[in-house]
C-alpha cells in the first residue's frame, strides 16, 4: 500500500501501528453501502459497485485482496466483509438456493476484479466498464431472480 501511495512504508506503520490495523482500516474504506431491495435492485447495486471499481482502480480494496492470499488478518477481513454482503443479498433475493446463488454473484464480481487487476487479462482490461456490466446484467439477474431450473430441482 505504501508503494501505491508513494510513501515510505515506515510512515504507513507510524500512522496505523500494525498490518492488522491497516487491513481493518482498508476494509472499512472499501465496504460498500447496504445491499437491499428487490432482486433487480440488488443486481443494479452490485453492478454499480463493480462499475465504480472498474472505472477507478480501488487501491485500498485491491491491496487487501492481494494480501488475503498471504496474511491471515487480511483473509479474515475479506471473509467477514464478503459474509456481510452475502447475508444482505440472500435476504433480498430469497427463494430456493439463495445462498449459493448469492455466492455465485459475489464470486463473479471478484473474478472480474481479479482478472482485470491481478491477472491483467486483455479481454477484461481493455473492455469498457459499461460494456462489462451490460454483459453481466442478464447473468446476475438470472442468479438473483432464481432460474426456473433451480426452482424445479
Amino acid at each position: 500500500m505504501a508503494a501505491a501511495a508513494h510513501v515510505d512504508p515506515r510512515l504507513v506503520m507510524h500512522y496505523f501501528g500494525s498490518k492488522a490495523a491497516l487491513f481493518h482500516q482498508a476494509m472499512d474504506l472499501s465496504t460498500t453501502r447496504e445491499i437491499s431491495g428487490t432482486p433487480d435492485e440488488v443486481v443494479e447495486h452490485v453492478l454499480a459497485s463493480l462499475q465504480a471499481s472498474l472505472q477507478d482502480e480501488p487501491v485500498a480494496s485491491l491491496a487487501v485482496l492481494r494480501s488475503m492470499l498471504t496474511h491471515p488478518d487480511a483473509a479474515a477481513g475479506v471473509r467477514e466483509n464478503t459474509a456481510q454482503q452475502l447475508d444482505q443479498i440472500v435476504h433480498s433475493i430469497g427463494g430456493p438456493d439463495a445462498v449459493p446463488r448469492a455466492g455465485l454473484m459475489l464470486a463473479i464480481v471478484l473474478g472480474v476484479l481479479v482478472g482485470r487487476y491481478f491477472l491483467d487479462l486483455e479481454s477484461l482490461r481493455d473492455c469498457r466498464p459499461e460494456q462489462l456490466t451490460r454483459l453481466l446484467r442478464p447473468c446476475l439477474q438470472s442468479l438473483a431472480r432464481g432460474s426456473a431450473a433451480s426452482v424445479r430441482e
